[in-house]
């Protein structure tokens, strides 16, 4: 994911299902003015995310314990976000993607990018058009990151 992520400074940057908030710290540290939200539904990874928050001093990340549906997320703004990062569950048959997916386009800012983490990326290539401007599948060592274009 990091590896092709692009956060610039002052970005706005979403991570849905931060687990561990590894991606979600990382990318706080990128630049200068960077504002990073990260959500899960696990209490255990929001824990865990701002444990890393305070042991880093990492003082722009924003951990949230909620999920990414539509109407349970309201806390999450209209379209604000410069970069949106998931690393959606397998074992959900894409339902989780789906829900990842669908609140990426939602937030984010015209001709802003979602990134998606994949070991199979079918479902995306077939699905996300329909949410998305433009998808490109990169291969990244064992994994491909979907990467997504908010429509203008």
């Amino acid at each position: 994911m990091l590896k092709t992520a692009t956060v610039r400074p002052g970005d706005r940057v979403l991570e849905l299902g931060c687990g561990s908030g590894v991606v979600s710290l990382a990318a706080a540290l990128r630049g200068e003015g960077i504002q990073v939200q990260a959500i899960d539904s696990n209490a255990r990874a929001v824990e865990c995310t701002l444990r890393g928050t305070e042991l880093n001093a990492i003082s722009n990340v924003a951990v949230q314990l909620n999920t990414a549906e539509a109407g349970a997320g309201e806390e999450i703004p209209e379209p604000t976000f410069d970069l949106v990062v998931a690393n959606p569950p397998y074992y959900s048959n894409y339902r989780i993607a789906d829900i990842f997916a669908r609140r990426a386009a939602h937030v984010l800012k015209p001709g802003g990018t979602a990134l998606f983490v994949t070991k199979q990326s079918e479902w995306y290539v077939e699905r996300l058009p329909q949410m998305f401007a433009s998808v490109a599948v990169e291969p990244v060592g064992n994994y491909q990151v979907v990467r997504c274009r908010a429509r203008c």
